[in-house]
């Protein structure tokens, strides 16, 4: 009942710190924080969607189906994307750091995250 919400746990929290990482790391040897963001986020994601077809809703997709799963995937962290910048923004508006606007939209996000994938993108 509760192995596919503590694996997506699990997979969320080392993408946690795999976006994290890299963001502080990539915008400490230069780059600004948006780009740093980006950068961190399309390497994270790319993490979170193998650990989740894989590990979390262990999906036996077909090579015909993975692009689909692909799409639909990359539709919902599109979307995860646009608020996050939305998120970044207003707090930096009131001067506070780019890790909290990342931190509200990654907990604003997670709970509808998993039942999309649950029922759409990673659906077999």
């Amino acid at each position: 009942m509760f192995g596919q919400p503590l694996r997506f746990l699990t997979v969320g929290g080392a993408t946690f710190v795999i976006y994290f990482s890299l963001q502080y790391t990539i915008e400490r040897i230069g780059a600004g924080p948006y780009l740093a963001l980006s950068i961190a986020y399309a390497i994270a994601i790319t993490y979170h969607y193998l650990m989740n077809r894989i590990y979390t809703f262990e999906n036996k997709l077909s090579r015909s189906d993975i692009p689909t799963s692909l799409v639909k995937y990359a539709v919902v962290n599109v979307a995860n994307y646009v608020l996050t910048l939305g998120f970044v923004g207003f707090v930096r508006s009131f001067g506070l750091d780019i890790k909290v606007g990342m931190v509200i939209a990654i907990i604003f996000t997670s709970g509808t995250t998993f039942l999309i994938f649950r029922h759409w993108v990673f659906k077999l």
